[in-house]
């Protein structure tokens, strides 16, 4: 078991390990040469991120007293891969790391990154709740995290949140 597995509160442990979702911490990643040599650097995140062409999520080690937010924010960016969800702004990343993407999806791919944000953010706030964690604790964070984003459609990541506590509800049951 990782050093973020043990960072993380039981429940979202054992969602992790029913889901056999890949979760890893910078250093583990880094240790991994040729696991690191695909991967790279994470770019454009400040603690985590969900990689769609390994699928896996790294959390940054400095980070791991926040782990389970973090996680549980990936988790839903991860549930939105083309086999599971298929959202396009996570579809659309997968393409662009990998050197497939068209013209159209290099142009549109920044507009559509807020709203699946906060489709994350909104998914890890409603995660929190279903299972039985302090939402108090995750909330102002989440709040101004989601002021901070400036084209959103709600209603789009209301939705797709949904959708993604959904699939993982078929997992927890």
């Amino acid at each position: 078991m990782s050093k973020l597995t043990n960072a993380l509160v039981p429940s979202v442990q054992r969602l992790i390990e029913a889901l056999q979702v890949k979760v890893i911490t910078y250093s583990e990643l880094v240790q991994d040469s040729e696991l690191f040599h695909e991967f790279g650097s994470i770019p454009d995140c400040m603690q985590g991120c969900y990689h769609p062409v390994l699928d896996m999520i790294v959390v940054k080690d400095e980070h791991l007293c926040n782990s389970t937010e973090i996680v549980l924010h990936e988790i839903i960016h991860w549930a939105g891969a083309e086999s599971r969800l298929n959202r396009k702004w996570v579809t659309d990343s997968k393409a662009i790391m990998m050197g497939t993407a068209s013209q159209e999806t290099l142009d549109s791919f920044n507009d559509d990154r807020d709203t699946e944000e906060a489709t994350a953010e909104i998914g890890m706030l409603k995660l929190v709740l279903v299972l039985g964690l302090n939402p108090a604790q995750q909330a102002d964070s989440a709040l101004d995290y989601l002021e901070g984003l400036l084209d959103i459609d709600m209603v789009k990541a209301d939705k797709d949140s949904d959708k993604a506590v959904e699939y993982w509800l078929v997992f927890w049951e």
